[in-house]
């Protein structure tokens, strides 16, 4: 029965980790970025030139970065130090609650149909 609980929670782990990477483009584009101070502002007029094209990928590139930079490599780096303290279990947990509550804040802050509020 354990392994079925476990089972199910890297399950629903790697459906909201892979299914944000592969919606981050949709989420990173919005006005989200713009409000952050990170991305550029692409007015409707510029979407089918080759600036407005750049702009889209390099907001999307930028996006990229942040979430890798201030998301991945501080998760990483921590479970390789501690690993051989805590153990994989508490690990496993603390990961699954950070990324929870980081999803219901995402969730919360991106409206319906991911316009941003």
């Amino acid at each position: 029965m354990e392994w079925l609980i476990c089972a199910t929670a890297r399950r629903h782990w790697q459906v909201a980790y892979y299914g944000l990477g592969l919606n981050l483009s949709a989420i990173l584009t919005s006005s989200l970025l713009i409000r952050a101070g990170i991305g550029e502002d692409i007015g409707p007029s510029e979407l089918d030139t080759t600036l407005g094209v750049y702009k889209t990928l390099h907001n999307v590139v930028i996006g990229s970065l942040v979430v890798t930079v201030a998301g991945l490599l501080p998760g990483y780096y921590a479970t390789f130090f501690l690993i051989d303290v805590w153990g994989r279990k508490p690990i496993q947990l603390l990961g699954f609650t950070v990324l929870t509550v980081l999803l219901a804040i995402l969730g919360k802050t991106i409206g319906p149909l991911g316009l941003a509020l």
